[in-house]
């Protein structure tokens, strides 16, 4: 794969939109409590889904960048290289 179509994204992020008004909508009649927490199970994994993506690609972008602290995209957004922090048992010693 040569470019990554990011019009994908643009319409993944075009559908949380819209699933986030009809959403609110769909609260103001008044729903089936077992049915609007069926849904919200649903966004749960979702969430949790995109979460696994996002920190694999991050992870994947952190290698590209090497010995970067950061880099400016061409659309003007600063990405960070975030340094590990040491696990909590580490900071006892």
């Amino acid at each position: 794969m040569d470019k990554f179509d990011v019009s994908i994204l643009e319409q993944f992020s075009k559908l949380l939109h819209e699933s986030d008004t009809l959403l609110s909508k769909y609260l103001e009649t008044s729903p089936d409590l077992a049915e609007a927490a069926e849904i919200l199970a649903q966004l749960n994994v979702l969430k949790r889904d995109v979460a696994v993506v996002y920190d694999s690609f991050s992870g994947g972008v952190a290698k590209l960048m090497g010995n970067l602290g950061f880099i400016e995209t061409a659309s003007g957004a600063v990405v960070e290289k975030k340094k590990r922090s040491r696990p909590k048992e580490m900071d006892a010693c």
